[in-house]
């Protein structure tokens, strides 16, 4: 496994977990039931952790769906919220929702480019 795999998984791993743990917290604080809680933490950690699933099996998937991921959040959420919400929240939600994947799928993309016979500069 190359650094830049490495690096891109542990990525994925921060971000699932977080957005996991987050949504753990957010349902006992709110004191929601089970199936109220259960959303919370499915969305949006459960799809960042299906992604990081799909990424240890299949490189160039798992990837794109990371990057396609970071690239709907940081286009929708704003959109989403629009006059709702100040600054601070909105950048906090897109350093820690959006960037992640974007970073982590590009790295797993240019791993998978790099693996590839018959690449420019070869």
């Amino acid at each position: 496994m190359s650094r830049k795999q490495k690096a891109g998984l542990i990525v994925l791993v921060a971000v699932a977990a977080w957005w996991i743990l987050l949504g753990v917290g957010a349902g006992l604080g709110e004191g929601r039931r089970l199936g109220g809680a259960l959303v919370l933490v499915l969305f949006p950690g459960g799809i960042f952790a299906a992604t990081l699933l799909l990424s240890l099996r299949f490189l160039f998937l798992g990837g794109l769906l990371a990057f396609i991921e970071g690239l709907v959040v940081f286009a929708a959420y704003p959109w989403i919220i629009s006059g709702g919400l100040p600054l601070p929240p909105t950048v906090f939600v897109l350093s820690t929702m959006a960037l992640p994947p974007l970073i982590a799928g590009n790295l797993l993309l240019f791993e998978w480019s790099s693996r590839r016979p018959g690449r420019v500069g070869d």
